[in-house]
């Protein structure tokens, strides 16, 4: 499958609760669909990361969908009316000129059971200007994972190179503006808090990354699990209203 980061900001006149209430409560919903369910059937996964300024970050995004397609966008009438219905909310609370998207291959190097409240740090990558692509894919799995993965308190860790047609774009002279996602999620906001805070982020990981990478932009999100195989349409509504009375940090 193919592991799509929708990235976007907020639109300046929407407050950040406003924000973060229309992604979690109402963004879901567009076009009819359950709170269990992707925007599309063959999209089946499907997770949000609300940002959390508190924890830092140097990115313009405030938020960020994750979405897994098995393959081409193709579905019934209703169904594309119901994407389309997502597409059209968007309008209501993002920034309309901040917004990409980054389809990448997921290469999961520690993994643990995803679910709504962990922490991601998620990482956008360029390579460096004197590394071919596959210098600096070869750096990032086999230098820099090692590093990375002594970072106290991480539970999964993920690495995501941009899809290899990206660069075959415009008669093969494609450069896509990343060259790849790093995501890595802890189990509770304390967690990343302290990961943060260790010498292994600041002496040795945040050093290692401008090794290979042009760029270190990134920001701290919780995660809201919406689909995902298993889940029920009970369990995803409980945990929104839960969410959505408790509130957010910031």
């Amino acid at each position: 499958m193919i592991h799509i980061y929708f990235l976007f900001a907020r639109k300046p006149s929407v407050d950040l609760r406003t924000f973060h209430r229309h992604y979690l409560e109402i963004h879901p919903l567009q076009g009819g669909r359950p709170y269990h369910a992707g925007p599309m059937p063959n999209l089946p996964r499907y997770i949000q990361n609300h940002r959390l300024h508190s924890l830092g970050g140097d990115s313009i995004f405030d938020g960020l969908s994750e979405i897994w397609s098995t393959g081409a966008l193709v579905g019934t009438e209703e169904d594309m009316e119901r994407s389309k219905a997502f597409l059209r909310d968007e309008d209501n609370f993002m920034h309309p000129g901040r917004k990409c998207t980054v389809s990448t291959n997921d290469h999961i190097i520690v993994e643990a059971p995803r679910r709504s409240g962990m922490i991601s740090a998620t990482f956008l990558l360029r390579r460096s200007l004197e590394l071919r692509l596959d210098q600096f894919r070869d750096y990032w799995f086999n230098v820099h994972a090692p590093i990375a993965r002594t970072i106290p308190g991480l539970v999964h860790y993920q690495i995501c190179p941009v899809v290899d047609p990206v660069y075959m774009s415009y008669g093969g002279w494609g450069d896509p503006r990343w060259d790849g996602v790093e995501q890595i999620l802890f189990n509770d906001y304390e967690s990343a808090q302290a990961a943060i805070g260790s010498e292994e982020w600041h002496e040795s990981f945040l050093p290692d990354l401008r090794c290979f990478s042009e760029t270190q932009e990134h920001f701290f999100a919780e995660v809201a699990m919406m689909a995902w195989p298993g889940r029920t349409e009970e369990q995803a509504r409980r945990e929104v209203m839960e969410k959505l009375e408790r509130g957010w940090r910031d």
